[in-house]
């Protein structure tokens, strides 16, 4: 089995109303799929994430060219070799998201040409389903910005959802109104993350999760910069004698990135995006980090179906870290913002019961893209 083409397919969709967060606004949603055609007419899918038009071009002009005519099952080779040629200028960001979007495709390849899912393939699914929190409550304009944040998080949980995360980011005073709104619209027993994007100097995050903490964080994600280990540090030591635990890592890559969170001792919570981090490959090696760190592992998700099966397929295969006799938990971000790229592109999918969705049990992903089914959003 080679290789014969790898092609890359840019999805849009226009927002009816935009949304923001602590850097910019959202007016579209965007999707860079990746496919992987074998001379067998075998077809893998990807996705990688970030800006679609640079990814396009890193998996179009680079990643392409040197797979093709490859062996598509040789995918450790094949992912050294491409993070090895853009060393010199990768390592994280674009490069590697286009190495995660294709790493996603030969997985996807090589559990159909098995017949097995991926999780299979991952070490074994160890669940069938996942509980999915809520993420949304992004900024709006036109005021009243607690009231609508509050009555957001309220319709997350009349949907079943036991837990949700929201946007901070606009100041302390605003912030603290609107994390306020919504535990008040929630009650006491959802759980409740708060999200930065790292939108803080380390003073600043610190002063926000003293005050918030009061209201029963779950945790507190991307405080600071990525770049700030330092700073990551200083809020870790600052809020976890409140019960606050910090997140992070959406922004890092491969296992080079994660072992420094680790042994810096950054986060409680490690959160890959396997579009961007690169793939299952480094998704696996993120997760024996984890593991070895005593760090838990809540994967980053924004994006098609095609992230969403992928999320799944990862965490249905996640080993228990410690082992023990009662399992621990596994948390799919589950986006609740517009984006028919996600809940439009596989019928059924995702299959949702209250907060738990089904893991797809189908050879690879576990769902399968068609063109006819891309048309609407096709760039």
């Amino acid at each position: 089995m080679n290789i014969t083409a790898v092609d890359v397919f840019t999805l849009r969709h226009t927002l009816r109303e935009p949304f923001g967060f602590s850097q910019w606004w959202y007016s579209q949603r965007t999707a860079l799929l990746v496919r992987v055609t074998a001379d067998n007419g075998l077809v893998g899918w990807g996705e990688c994430y970030g800006d679609a038009a640079v990814n396009a071009a890193v998996v179009r002009d680079f990643c392409g060219p040197r797979v093709v005519g490859q062996d598509p099952r040789r995918i450790g080779v094949i992912w050294e070799d491409l993070y090895n040629r853009s060393r010199d200028y990768g390592r994280k960001g674009a490069f590697v998201a286009g190495l995660s979007g294709l790493d996603l495709a030969l997985w996807d390849l090589q559990g159909k040409a098995l017949g097995v899912p991926v999780s299979t393939l991952l070490g074994g699914a160890r669940v069938d389903r996942v509980e999915a929190y809520a993420t949304g409550m992004y900024f709006t304009r036109g005021g009243q910005q607690a009231s609508k944040l509050a009555e957001e998080a309220a319709h997350y949980v009349g949907q079943g959802f036991r837990a949700v995360k929201m946007k901070v980011g606009l100041g302390l005073a605003a912030d603290l109104a609107n994390v306020r709104a919504v535990r008040r619209a929630i009650g006491p027993d959802i759980r409740l993350a708060i999200d930065a994007n790292h939108a803080f100097s380390a003073r600043a995050a610190i002063e926000l999760g003293l005050h918030a903490a009061v209201e029963g964080l779950w945790w507190f994600e991307e405080p600071v910069a990525p770049e700030d280990l330092d700073g990551y540090a200083d809020v870790r030591a600052a809020l976890q004698p409140q019960g606050v635990a910090i997140a992070g890592g959406e922004c890092e890559a491969t296992r080079f990135g994660f072992r420094d969170l680790c042994v810096r001792r950054c986060v409680d919570l490690l959160q890959p995006d396997l579009g961007a981090a690169g793939g299952f490959t480094a998704g696996l090696q993120i997760a024996a980090l984890a593991g070895a760190f005593g760090l838990e592992l809540r994967p980053h998700t924004w994006g098609s179906a095609v992230a969403v099966a992928a999320a799944l397929q990862f965490l249905a295969a996640l080993p228990e870290t410690p082992g023990a006799l009662v399992p621990g938990e596994r948390w799919l971000e589950l986006d609740q913002t517009e984006n028919p790229l996600r809940d439009e592109l596989i019928p059924g999918f995702p299959e949702r019961d209250g907060p738990w969705v089904k893991v797809p049990d189908g050879p690879g992903l576990g769902i399968e893209p068609r063109l006819e089914q891309l048309a609407p959003w096709l760039v």
